[in-house]
């Protein structure tokens, strides 16, 4: 290991696992989750598994049914209603308190968002890309809880975006908000992106309602 690089938390690991098969639908709604299971799946010991399995259950994204294990929770719109209008809240707040974003972001910015329209049927990649892209936007705002907040919050919303950026002219439309609200802060400033920030994050929440509805 190299001096100053901590390895990752057992936890942390399992935790992402176990995300990763809910955002992506391989544990479907409803699909039972036991800690034996996936301990002996992942040949890892209970206890960072019951802790990644708790997480998940406070995200929402598990059911806890105490004793008799857990279960992949249901995508409702309820959910989005309930969780978007979070997302957008505190990215506008970290946005409108973050130190201006010097030339060599605002360039990252860019490219990302190049990448991000020329992955097309890459469905994972775009997804990958489209949160790397806001979380290098947010990158010099130094609050931690609050970005930890966010990224809670967007590991709830990542399973229904997973859906969303199937369609290629949804997310052309990220790719033009983006552009957008860059230009907005080459030219104006970060606050001046504010606006557009919200309406980006109230524009996919629209789309994923008519789709569940």
């Amino acid at each position: 290991m190299r001096d100053g690089i901590r390895p990752e938390p057992l936890r942390q690991i399992v935790y992402k696992d176990l995300l990763n098969r809910i955002v992506t639908g391989e544990l479907a709604p409803g699909a039972p989750v036991r800690d034996t299971g996936i301990s002996e799946d992942m040949g890892v010991s209970r206890t960072p598994v019951r802790e990644a399995l708790l997480r998940l259950s406070r995200q929402g994204l598990l059911v806890n049914l105490h004793h008799r294990g857990f279960v992949v929770s249901e995508m409702t719109a309820d959910v989005v209603r309930g969780t978007y209008p979070m997302v957008w809240a505190l990215e506008c707040m970290a946005l409108r308190e973050s130190p201006e974003l010097p030339t060599a972001t605002l360039s990252r910015l860019h490219r990302i968002n190049e990448a991000l329209e020329n992955s097309r049927d890459r469905i994972e990649k775009r997804i990958a890309l489209d949160e790397q892209w806001h979380e290098v936007l947010l990158s010099r705002y130094e609050n931690r809880r609050m970005k930890d907040a966010i990224a809670e919050l967007k590991a709830v919303v990542r399973r229904y975006e997973f859906g969303y950026m199937r369609d290629t002219e949804l997310m052309s439309h990220s790719v033009s908000d983006h552009a957008r609200l860059l230009k907005i802060i080459e030219e104006k400033g970060l606050p001046a992106a504010v606006p557009i920030l919200e309406e980006h994050w109230r524009y996919s929440m629209e789309n994923l309602l008519k789709r569940i509805q």
